[in-house]
């Protein structure tokens, strides 16, 4: 269930961040524009009107390669084609998550049944599966997640 939920705000996430690029998109133009009527207002009017062709020739390339990524990602007719394009990548990661899941989950079941019937010692045990791919998946997300906050904090000490 919570990986489920947190696929949600990821979905949301992409949403806000098309329209963060459209929105930054057009102060990036509004800029350019603002610029071009600095440079047509100074002194140096020779420099900077070739300067601002420059500038259109590079807003002219600039809205022409915008336009053709816009069209790449633009919206499709059918609203289902759009909602499956934004749930595939989340569906992929929970799919290895949970193959991840279940493979784990027998592998360690295994040595506990080993364990269980006396075959292998407790340290044994343990050393199997840290040493294995479960092991070093576990210790990178425990690492990732509060490994980090432990470095700020001595950051900010030092």
């Amino acid at each position: 269930m919570g990986l489920i939920s947190s696929t949600i705000p990821k979905v949301v996430t992409e949403v806000q961040a098309g329209r963060a690029h459209e929105r930054e998109m057009d102060l990036q133009r509004q800029n350019v524009q603002m610029q071009l009527t600095i440079a047509n207002n100074n002194l140096d009017v020779e420099k900077f009107r070739a300067a601002a062709e420059q500038y259109k020739a590079d807003i002219a390339d600039y809205t022409a390669t915008m336009k053709a990524i816009h069209e790449t990602y633009s919206k499709s007719p059918f609203p289902w084609i759009d909602g499956f394009n934004a749930m595939l990548r989340p569906f992929m990661a929970l799919g290895i998550m949970l193959l991840f899941l279940v493979v784990s989950t027998v592998y360690c079941a295994s040595i506990m049944d080993q364990f269980i019937a006396g075959n292998i010692t407790g340290e044994q045990m343990m050393n199997m599966v840290y040493n294995s791919l479960v092991g070093e998946v576990f210790m990178a997300v425990v690492g990732f997640l509060f490994g980090a906050r432990a470095g700020m904090s001595r950051k900010d000490k030092y």
